[in-house]
């Protein structure tokens, strides 16, 4: 099992400093590795009988890798057995990935450059690689094509100004090179750090990747533990015996088979007011002010407010659906009208293949939802299995296969 723990953490203002400058060099080199994927890729469909416009060598097997990812970095690998990962049965490919390309230029980058002395290698290799994951997300189709890393372009006291930093750019540290001992914790070329330690830590897990995040006014240390002696759910999927479909909406946050319903808190409208005073405050300061800064601050910290508070009731809800019911280890979820959670809990039953399961739900009524097109008119499962039901009252399906299909 894993899981993810979260503290605030305390640097002094040479470590701030530093991380500041850590962000830049990392953003700088995400840039330029980004803009050589895209440029290798353009320069594909033109480049004709050369390996490289820059150079305009001569492609050949011999001298290129006719690479369409990447250009800057070596080509070939060496074929080293001990350092192979996956299955070592399979024939060596000496081409480099895209990643591995870059990962070569990393290196190489940080030796020819001596300001790049004080970066940690883990560090920038661990960035390349979130950056080919955005890659593989965007081919799959789960998100859209990697952007530019911004600057921070305003400065509060000689740095970066707190409400707009390099936000989006994240410290990650490899596992087994962080240690956690009682509230401080230790991180390679920063040293040790306190951090507001609001829960244990067991020692029975073990501390896995450690990413250090930019917050509004704070620094935050996101720690992933794993302990395998936990299994990821409670009960195995043989041992379930009733099941409790959830719907999911907008005006509505969840509906269970069962009539249950939590209404929509709406935190976003409680803190409007105070977040268009700020806003107002915002625009009548003086571009390029300190005062102004210090303004986008407050704005930045009424965001922060809104995305913690329904992430707090996001955890408080699941726990309470948690302990109220007995199954949620189907993991079925689809998003359709308020009264159809005991058609999502029988197609999630479907899904897992056991008969045995009993849904939790109760009496549905004889109104018809209103939702869809009015052209289709097939019962659905909840109400063709209720006896004594009318024949004229009519229930539209929810969704077409196609649609379930899809998504």
């Amino acid at each position: 099992m894993q899981i993810v723990y979260q503290f605030k953490l305390y640097p002094n203002c040479a470590q701030s400093n530093r991380l500041f400058e850590w962000q830049k060099k990392i953003r700088s080199l995400l840039n330029i590795c980004l803009a050589d994927r895209i440029d290798t890729y353009q320069d594909s469909f033109v480049q004709g009988e050369f390996c490289n416009l820059k150079k305009c060598g001569v492609a050949s097997p011999l001298a290129c890798s006719v690479n369409r990812s990447a250009s800057l970095g070596e080509y070939w690998k060496q074929d080293k057995p001990n350092r192979r990962r996956g299955d070592k049965s399979k024939p060596f490919n000496p081409r480099r990935s895209a990643v591995e390309i870059h990962s070569s230029f990393a290196t190489w980058w940080r030796q020819t450059k001596p300001w790049y002395a004080d970066v940690s290698s883990d560090v920038l290799q661990q960035s390349l690689r979130h950056q080919d994951n955005a890659f593989r997300r965007f081919f799959s189709g789960q998100s859209k094509f990697p952007k530019f890393k911004r600057n921070g372009h305003l400065t509060l006291g000689g740095r970066p100004a707190q409400a707009c930093p390099h936000h989006d750019i994240g410290i990650e540290f490899k596992p087994g090179t962080v240690k956690i001992k009682g509230n401080r914790i230790k991180f390679p070329l920063i040293g040790w750090m306190k951090f507001a330690k609001s829960r244990e830590i067991a020692d029975s897990w073990e501390i896995r990747t450690v990413t250090i995040i930019k917050d509004v006014d704070c620094w935050i240390v996101s720690v992933l533990l794993r302990d395998e002696s936990i299994p990821d759910y409670c009960k195995s999927i043989p041992q379930l015996k009733t099941v409790v479909g959830c719907d999911v909406g907008i005006k509505k946050i969840v509906a269970t088979s069962n009539q249950e319903i939590e209404s929509n808190p709406r935190i976003a409208q409680q803190l409007e007011r105070r977040l268009s005073i700020r806003q107002r405050r915002l625009s009548r300061k003086k571009k390029g002010s300190l005062n102004r800064q210090k303004a986008a601050i407050a704005v930045a910290k009424v965001h922060r407010d809104v995305r913690r508070r329904r992430q707090d009731f996001q955890w408080k809800l699941g726990k309470q659906i948690k302990e109220k019911f007995v199954c949620e280890n189907c993991g079925h979820y689809e998003d359709a009208d308020t009264q159809a959670g005991s058609v999502l809990a029988q197609r999630g039953v479907k899904k897992l293949g056991i008969d045995t399961l009993t849904v939790v739900s109760r009496k549905v009524t004889t109104k018809p939802a209103l939702t869809g097109s009015q052209s289709r008119k097939k019962l659905s499962p909840a109400l063709a299995s209720e006896s004594g039901n009318p024949a004229k009252y009519v229930q539209l399906e929810l969704f077409s296969n196609w649609e379930w299909k899809t998504g």
